[in-house]
């Protein structure tokens, strides 16, 4: 019986490839450039069905021929790994897509969110090898991250920020302050909203509010060169951040507030919960 062998992080594990990836990672100023080996048998052999990856990808073939399946659009733009999904046949479907056959010394480039498949061709009787460079971003330019930015400068300006929310002695921490508050609402509210990422299944059931908190998870294009890329304009990226910023700020509430406390707070200590709901 026939197997497919996959060998993951082969930069620490040969030095060439090691070299290589490194100056690629610096060409490209990213977080980090991982690569892993893929040898397949021959006969239509695959070693995973459609899928999309959260890096950029970079494929070099060394041995045998590989028949790509390349969707012509990324599936999701500028995917971050928390909303990385499988696709459901019917996407599959709907999506256009090209064929490409690589050779030894083809090199194939997939945009991250771009949804692909590979097989060896179905009259070779070669085994096919090639190396996937992952091109990993470090998604600190985030929509959501961009909020939790506006937050840092509006503490800077406003000092009772730095106030305390929840006394001493009601938590754990000694005290929690009203930025640090704030941060924990906005990346509470963002992780929560189900956008259809691993593990969640809002695809089709998005109301505009939740849609523009899930924008929030969303990858900027802070360069020029990438906003021409993804044919954004600053005005575009403004207005999904007020947007997103909007669907936060109406689901806050006394209630949830006082919920939130009461989950911290001791319910015997004096000055608890009733007494904060009171005043």
């Amino acid at each position: 019986k026939e197997f497919f062998l996959v060998i993951n992080n082969m930069e620490n594990r040969w030095e060439p490839i090691k070299d290589f990836a490194r100056s690629l990672e610096m060409e490209t100023k990213t977080h980090s450039v991982a690569c892993n080996l893929y040898l397949t048998p021959p006969g239509a052999a695959q070693a995973f069905e459609t899928h999309m990856d959260w890096m950029d990808v970079i494929v070099v073939q060394v041995a045998g021929e590989k028949d790509w399946s390349v969707w012509t659009k990324p599936f999701v733009k500028l995917v971050s790994p928390d909303r990385k999904r499988k696709p459901t046949m019917k996407e599959i479907k709907m999506s256009p897509f090209d064929n490409v056959r690589l050779r030894p010394g083809d090199v194939l480039y997939l945009p991250r969110g771009t949804l692909h498949n590979a097989t060896t061709p179905l009259e070779s009787d070669d085994l096919s090898m090639h190396l996937t460079f992952g091109i990993q971003h470090g998604f600190d330019a985030t929509m959501e991250s961009l909020v939790h930015h506006a937050l840092l400068l509006f503490s800077d300006q406003n000092r009772r920020t730095k106030t305390p929310a929840v006394p001493k002695g009601m938590c754990k921490k000694d005290e929690v302050t009203y930025e640090e508050l704030l941060h924990f609402a906005t990346s509470e509210i963002v992780r929560q909203t189900d956008c259809g990422g691993f593990g969640e299944t809002a695809l089709d059931k998005r109301s505009p509010h939740t849609s523009a908190i899930c924008s929030l998870r969303e990858s900027v294009p802070l360069h020029k060169q990438m906003q021409m890329l993804e044919g954004k304009s600053d005005h575009e990226i403004e207005y999904k951040f007020v947007s997103g910023v909007g669907a936060m700020a109406s689901q806050v509430s006394i209630g949830k507030t006082l919920e939130f406390i009461s989950g911290i707070a001791p319910q015997n200590q004096p000055g608890g919960v009733k007494e904060l709901g009171s005043q």
